[in-house]
């Protein structure tokens, strides 16, 4: 099968772009990659160390899985990884203990907020709680 496209990593129009977001939000705004869907396309094992490279410390993924890949990936520890969706059921201490920060829209059959910042202080999560129904 022929391809019709092509997908191509430049290290120079994404120095621009930083560059820019930064000129119009300030240096110290903390920009964040959202490298979900194998970083749409253009694959988390190419993009994230190049974006890395040019002073992003912060991604964003959809699963525990992409965390994992993105973390495999980058060099400096400081980097922040974000999980924007599903946590599976069992894995929340591992997210926990890799240092992964994540978004979380929490379910209660009662009504009640889960308030996991209560149990785990130290870590930078962002809690939403709803009631279904």
């Amino acid at each position: 099968m022929e391809h019709t496209s092509k997908i191509v990593l430049n290290p120079e129009a994404l120095a621009f772009n930083l560059a820019f977001l930064h000129r119009e939000m300030g240096p110290d705004v903390v920009i964040s990659a959202v490298v979900k869907g194998n970083a749409y396309g253009h694959g988390i094992e190419a993009y994230v160390p190049m974006a890395e490279k040019l002073g992003v410390r912060h991604f964003s993924v959809f699963s525990t899985g992409e965390a994992a890949r993105v973390k495999a990936v980058t060099e400096d520890e400081k980097t922040e990884i974000m999980i924007m969706g599903d946590i599976a059921p069992g894995e929340l201490r591992l997210v926990i203990q890799a240092g992964f920060s994540f978004l979380s829209l929490i379910w209660t059959d009662s009504g009640n907020p889960l308030n996991l910042q209560e149990n785990y202080r130290s870590l930078p999560n962002y809690i939403l709680s709803w009631k279904q129904g």
